[in-house]
This record gives structure tokens, sequence and C-alpha cells, in this order.
């Protein structure tokens, strides 16, 4: 079954934000990262929005990285 958020991790230490699209549950994506070795104590994990399908799911992502401002960073593949 398709979850269809958008997530932000923020990172506490420096305030920067990685918002991203997830088919998966949050806690999955948190697991993966958490493979990646991402240092999982020092970031900050919310759910912003729900999304009903695909389009809504690329339109809400840009929406966001917008009126946060957030600088596109590349973590990893998704």
């Amino acid at each position: 079954m398709s979850v269809d958020i958008i997530y932000c991790v923020t990172n506490i230490v420096n305030g920067k934000k990685y918002i991203r699209q997830t088919v998966r549950t949050l806690e999955d994506r948190k697991r993966e990262h958490l493979i990646s070795n991402l240092d999982l104590p020092f970031f900050k994990w919310e759910i912003l929005c729900k999304c009903d399908n695909k389009e809504e799911l690329d339109d809400m992502e840009f929406h966001q990285q917008k009126i946060n401002n957030q600088e596109i960073i590349s973590w990893e593949e998704e």
C-alpha cells in the first residue's frame, strides 16, 4: 500500500532541511537513512503532508521546498 507523503528531515546542528517525497512510511525512510549511516540523533523527522496521487506528491514536494527556501541537497538518491 502506497503512503504518499512529503517529509522533512532537519539537521538540528545547522538548521539545514531535506524535504522529499516517499511512497513508504516515515519509519521505513528513517531505517533506509540509518543504513546510509546518517547520524539520526542530530536530525528531526516530520511529515509535512499526505497526498492522494503522484501528481499531487510532485507538486507538494516542489511547493514545500520553495516555502522552506530549501537549497536542494542530495544526501542520497531515493
